[in-house]
């Protein structure tokens, strides 16, 4: 069984339709990680005047951050009906969402997610695009 945080090696060799193997080498090490990150703080909408709308936020600043991902819904507290519109890599912290129609209410969750693939939901964000 796996123990979240716990180090594990990996060694593998190769054995022909002989019986003969390999030596085994040093093997891979790596890290079982079920955590997820902290999510980005500070996510805004900003220009909600034109017809984009821009999001920000602070940096997470964990060294093993894979990205950032935005997701869009056109209604509040809706984690079924977002829709995954763009990933962002660290160091950026914004994206200008583009493909909007005016005068539409957008949602906005910004997630973190590690190298291993775990990922922390943000906070929901709103704006209207021409308001």
């Amino acid at each position: 069984m796996w123990v979240n945080g716990s180090s594990y090696t990996v060694v593998s060799r190769a054995q022909d339709t002989a019986s003969n193997q390999e030596t085994p080498g040093a093997g891979n090490t790596f890290t079982f990680d079920t955590t997820a990150p902290a999510g980005p703080a500070g996510v805004n909408v900003g220009d909600p005047g034109t017809t984009v709308l821009n999001l920000n936020w602070s940096p997470n600043g964990e060294t093993d951050l894979k990205d950032y991902r935005v997701y869009r819904a056109t209604f509040s507290g809706s984690p079924g009906a977002k829709v995954f519109i763009t990933n962002v890599i660290p160091p950026g912290t914004t994206h200008q969402d583009a493909n909007v129609l005016v005068g539409t209410q957008y949602f906005y969750h910004v997630g973190a997610r590690y190298t291993a693939g775990n990922e922390a939901a943000g906070a929901e964000v709103n704006g209207v695009p021409g308001a």
